[in-house]
C-alpha cells in the first residue's frame, strides 16, 4: 500500500524495447564470462548470421564494414543445438555443407576466419576471437538485428567487463524492402529456379545450386505440412 512515485513505473517506450528483446530472443547474460580480458593484436571486424544459404545480402554486410576501416572480417556461424520444426525449410544446412560454402567465399570477399557457435553471445565471440589473438573493431549487423545486438554491444557493465576497443561497436546496414533475404533463395530453389538463385547468390556458391537444393529437398520433405512461403527471416 506504499506511495507510488512516477519512475517506478515502466514508461511506454521502455515497454516496447523490453517487448521487442523478447519476441527477437535476445541472449541477454546477466554475467559476463571473460576468459581473455586483454585485447587481441590483430583488429578485424564480425559479422554473425545462420547464413541458410549466403546471399548477396550477407556478402554486402561483409564488403561494407570492410571498407569503412580496411579490415577483414570475422564471420560467426550460429548452428543451435535445439532443434525446432521451422527448421525444416529455414535451417535445412549442416555445418558442413556451410563450411564449404563459405570456405568458397574467402576467395572473393575479405573473410579471415569462420567460427561455429552455438548461441550470439558478446562473451563467448569475445574469448573466441581473442584466444587467436583477434581483436573486434565493428560488428557488422542488419537493420532487423541491430536492436537485439544493441543491448550487448552498448550495455556499459559489458563493455567494461570486456574492456573492449573505445571505437567498438555496431555498423547498420539499412534494410529495406528490396533487401536480400535467405528465404528468398531457399524459395528460388523450391520453385527450382536456378536463375533466381544465382542473381541472389554469390558466384562462388553457383555451382552449389545442386547440392543446395536437393540438400533441402530433402529437408522439406521430413516434414510436409511445412508451409513453402514463410515471413521475411
Amino acid at each position: 500500500m506504499g506511495e507510488i512515485k512516477e519512475g517506478d513505473v515502466m514508461n511506454f517506450q521502455t515497454y516496447l524495447k523490453n517487448q521487442n528483446l523478447k519476441v527477437q530472443s535476445s541472449p541477454i547474460l546477466e554475467g559476463l564470462k571473460v576468459d581473455y580480458p586483454e585485447q587481441g593484436g590483430t583488429p578485424v571486424n564480425m559479422f554473425v548470421g545462420r547464413f541458410q544459404p549466403f546471399t548477396l545480402g550477407h556478402a554486402k554486410v561483409i564488403e561494407t564494414i570492410s571498407s569503412q576501416n580496411g579490415y577483414p572480417v570475422v564471420i560467426f556461424l550460429v548452428k543451435s543445438k535445439t532443434a525446432k520444426k521451422e527448421d525444416a525449410f529455414k535451417r535445412p544446412y549442416d555445418e558442413s555443407l556451410q563450411m564449404e560454402m563459405l570456405n568458397k567465399l574467402k576467395r572473393a570477399y575479405p573473410i579471415e576466419k569462420v567460427y561455429v557457435i552455438d548461441r550470439g553471445a558478446i562473451d563467448l565471440m569475445f574469448n573466441t576471437m581473442r584466444k587467436d589473438g583477434y581483436e573486434p573493431v565493428l560488428w557488422g549487423t542488419g537493420t532487423d538485428r541491430l536492436q537485439t545486438y544493441s543491448y550487448q554491444v552498448d550495455k556499459k557493465e559489458y563493455r567494461e567487463d570486456l574492456g573492449v576497443r573505445a571505437d567498438f561497436g555496431l555498423y547498420e546496414i539499412p534494410r529495406d524492402d528490396n533487401a536480400i533475404s535467405a528465404t528468398q533463395v531457399r524459395n528460388a530453389m523450391i520453385d527450382g529456379d536456378e536463375s533466381l538463385f544465382k542473381k541472389l547468390t554469390p558466384k562462388p556458391i553457383h555451382g552449389m545450386y545442386k547440392v543446395l537444393k536437393s540438400k533441402l529437398d530433402a529437408s522439406m520433405a521430413t516434414n510436409e505440412s511445412t508451409f513453402l512461403t514463410f515471413k521475411y527471416f
